[in-house]
């Protein structure tokens, strides 16, 4: 049986990489040896989870050799690197309330110019 394999169009697609970001990581070894057809990469649906896993872990501020880390089955972090990955994922936190915050202050903001607006 054959294993179906995706362009890097529907990897781009699923994963919410760039093609860039994926032949980056690809030519790093991340994923494992991608098949070619015509010169074209050809995607496992494993590579695919992979490359999601690893896009995942970039959102929330981990470098690529982390985000890789933890997307690599059967990876279990040493204390240290738990502890750095706890702080990048608090810092990570921080900054998501504070942006959350700015945007409900710039909301009020709006909302109150609409009213100031109605009534006058």
């Amino acid at each position: 049986m054959k294993t179906k394999t995706f362009g890097i169009v529907e990897a781009a697609r699923r994963s919410g990489l760039t093609r860039e970001q994926i032949v980056y990581i690809e030519e790093r070894g991340f994923v494992g040896a991608v098949a070619r057809v015509r010169e074209l990469r050809r995607f496992t649906e494993s590579q695919i989870a992979k490359l999601e896993r690893i896009a995942a872990g970039r959102r929330v501020g981990m470098r690529l050799d982390e985000a890789n880390l933890v997307a690599s089955t059967g990876y279990r972090p040493s204390a240290n690197e738990l502890r750095r990955l706890q702080d990048v994922a608090r810092a990570k936190a921080a900054a998501i309330r504070r942006d959350l915050e700015a945007w409900e202050y710039v909301t009020a903001i709006m909302i109150s110019a609409d009213d100031d607006a109605v009534s006058a």
